[in-house]
């Protein structure tokens, strides 16, 4: 059946279709425009920093880096006076670094005082994103003597068209270090068997006396002063 096409039916078509095609170009120009990754994002964590006898041992360091087009993590299990010990760098994929005991590996003069096994570490690095993780801080001994250690790490990094991203988390549970009786122990002296004056110089030499037990010794002194003309 022929359909007649009035002026008024043509005008309203018309408009039907300026209508749309004003909501297909709205629709277009709307469309998100994908941004590229720019800038740098870097992240690093030391598991444990110590002091040896004067000497700086660092265990477990983690070096994150990442780029508009790179990842890179560095791992260096031991560092001692500046000079690092076994470590690796991924920059693609993932991979994982064994523990590395310090025996054979110090110097003479830092072994003989510490033993150290630095934990294993997980890596994974791609474009722009970077990874790594420990799940434990490793087992320290000074003097033959344990520390007791417990703990976890991770850091990350990541830049992508609208963020440089760079966080690091390090949990340590459970920390206590050897008395400093086990340690003198240790190298054969019995803190028992000294004269009470040479123990007290022994603490202020080696730096243990802070104001509270000060004041207490001052307080101390101060009751027994009227008893030692009796003793």
């Amino acid at each position: 059946m022929p359909v007649a096409l009035t002026h008024r039916r043509v005008a309203a078509a018309l408009i039907v279709l300026v209508v749309a095609g004003s909501a297909v170009a709205q629709a277009a120009s709307s469309a998100p425009t994908a941004r590229a990754a720019s800038g740098t994002a870097g992240s690093q964590i030391t598991l444990l920093d110590l002091s040896v006898a004067g000497q700086a041992l660092s265990v477990g360091r983690l070096t994150l880096n990442s780029g508009t087009a790179a990842g890179t993590v560095t791992a260096t299990p031991l560092i001692a006076n500046g000079t690092s010990y076994g470590g690796t760098t991924l920059s693609v994929g993932s991979a994982s670094l064994p523990t590395l005991s310090s025996d054979g590996v110090l110097p003479t003069s830092l072994s003989k005082l510490v033993a150290v096994t630095t934990p294993g570490a997980s890596m994974s690095a791609a474009s722009g994103v970077a990874h790594a993780g420990t799940t434990s801080l490793g087992t320290v001994r000074l003097l033959g003597l344990p520390l007791s250690l417990d703990g976890s790490a991770t850091a990350d990094t990541a830049v992508d068209g609208d963020h440089a991203v760079a966080q690091k988390t390090l949990v340590v549970r459970n920390l206590a270090l050897p008395s400093i009786g086990g340690l003198l122990g240790a190298v054969g002296l019995d803190i028992t068997k000294l004269p009470v004056t040479t123990l007290t110089t022994l603490v202020d030499k080696l730096g243990l006396v802070d104001g509270t037990i000060t004041s207490t010794r001052a307080a101390l002194d101060a009751a027994l002063a009227p008893l030692k003309p009796q003793l």
